[in-house]
């Protein structure tokens, strides 16, 4: 870990996080603790008067939400007065500010090294999910000796950056993470993953096909969305990256007002954009989704095709489209998380001179010594080449599934991976 260029990140994005909370706290007439729930709670709903959203916690109690999506949606759709507008986006902006000066500032471990802890039970789904790790230190903060841990979630770093409106936050977090000397990165992922399982359950052979003839599907949803020829929607970044967010929110059951929060759109647009999603994409819901709704209301079990299996609890009536979202995404996560974990098991069975450091649900980083790179490539490629069999999941399908993979190398740092292909490994020899 580069700990010496984070500190000159920091020092910027300081800046501009205490820009903001001088701007907040003269307009509150207080300090405001951006990260308390119950400060931010106060301050949004009693005394900005913006309108009221809470919950009612395990323990009875009702509580204001302040969670990231919520102050998004109140932001695009629920206020017009600028002052209080421009307010609330610097309440967002700081809390995502915190979260790259948090990530920056993790101390590493003695050796200089970052680590993380995995959880192979942190999902619902199956995915993992990333900790710091478990070993501890003493830190003197705010005059008082404390317990702090070290490390870092990898899947927190991810390969974009933080974005609200038209601004990006962090998007060079991995120039931090280097090689070992006499070591690279090499990472692979797979292309359009968990696209390629919905469409395969939703038994959209015209899609599916239209993908592994090597097309760009984000950019044919977002020619539905705009109306432009998908050769168009491919070259502009915020129309294919809304045609992309559009696809994941539709394969997964989600309305206008959960895309709204991931695309900074207002609700009105994003019900638009999703209406036209599934007038293109009918078997989404007409095939896939039924049919999920169908399992559970019967058994109550879906069943991935490796055999991993969730059981759905105290579905009524009030919960009941809740559960069916969870479902949705239970069988196309699952199986693309199983899968890379299978092949991760592979390769360290093949290559024991090579160190696993990330796994991130559809792809895998690794640190491999130098001179080995094409020799790895061609036992990722024979790996990542077996067919997924969906004969045992709950929705069976005969026809099976193979997930290629986009490979990528560095040898400086993490955020400069360039793609790597036969072609690139011929020219660098």
């Amino acid at each position: 870990s580069d700990r010496d260029w984070s500190s000159d990140v920091c020092s910027s994005d300081l800046t501009l996080l205490n820009q903001n909370a001088i701007e907040l706290n003269n307009f509150y007439g207080k300090e405001l603790n951006v990260r308390s729930s119950d400060q931010v709670g106060t301050f949004v709903y009693e005394y900005l008067n913006c309108p009221p959203h809470s919950h009612i916690t395990d323990s009875g109690v009702e509580s204001w939400d302040t969670d990231e999506d919520t102050l998004v949606n109140i932001y695009l759709n629920e206020v017009k007065d600028a002052q209080v507008r421009r307010v609330l986006s610097q309440i967002i902006l700081c809390r995502k500010l915190f979260n790259v000066l948090n990530l920056l500032l993790t101390p590493c471990h003695m050796d200089r090294r970052m680590r993380t802890a995995y959880n192979l039970g942190g999902t619902t789904t199956g995915r993992t999910s990333t900790a710091q790790t478990y070993g501890e230190f003493l830190a003197i903060k705010k005059n008082k000796i404390v317990k702090c841990q070290y490390g870092t979630a990898f899947q927190k770093i991810t390969k974009r950056e933080f974005k609200f409106l038209d601004q990006s936050y962090g998007k060079d977090l991995r120039e931090i993470y280097v090689p070992s000397p006499g070591y690279e990165f090499f990472a692979f992922d797979g292309k359009n993953a968990e696209g390629r399982v919905v469409c395969l359950l939703a038994e959209d052979w015209e899609t599916l096909e239209y993908i592994e003839s090597g097309n760009d599907i984000h950019a044919l949803t977002a020619s539905w969305i705009f109306q432009k020829p998908p050769e168009i929607c491919k070259k502009d970044k915020e129309m294919r990256n809304i045609g992309k967010m559009a696809r994941h929110a539709g394969n997964l059951g989600q309305s206008g007002a959960g895309l709204s929060t991931q695309v900074y759109k207002s609700i009105k647009y994003c019900n638009e954009v999703m209406d036209k999603f599934h007038k293109n994409a009918p078997k989404v819901k007409g095939v896939f989704q039924f049919q999920i709704q169908k399992a559970i209301e019967q058994y109550r079990i879906l069943r991935n095709p490796f055999g991993r299996f969730r059981q759905f609890f105290k579905m009524d009536e009030k919960n009941r489209y809740d559960i069916y979202k969870e479902a949705y995404s239970y069988i196309p996560q699952g199986t693309v998380s199983d899968h890379f974990k299978m092949i991760s098991l592979k390769i360290a069975e093949r290559c024991p001179n090579v160190f696993q450091l990330v796994e991130a649900h559809d792809g895998l980083l690794y640190e491999i010594p130098k001179g080995f790179r094409d020799q790895f490539a061609d036992i990722v490629l024979e790996e990542t080449s077996g067919e997924i069999d969906f004969t045992q999941c709950t929705l069976p399908r005969t026809r099976k599934l193979k997930i290629p993979v986009e490979m990528e190398f560095s040898e400086t740092n993490w955020a400069s991976m360039a793609e790597y292909s036969r072609e690139t490994a011929e020219v660098s020899k």
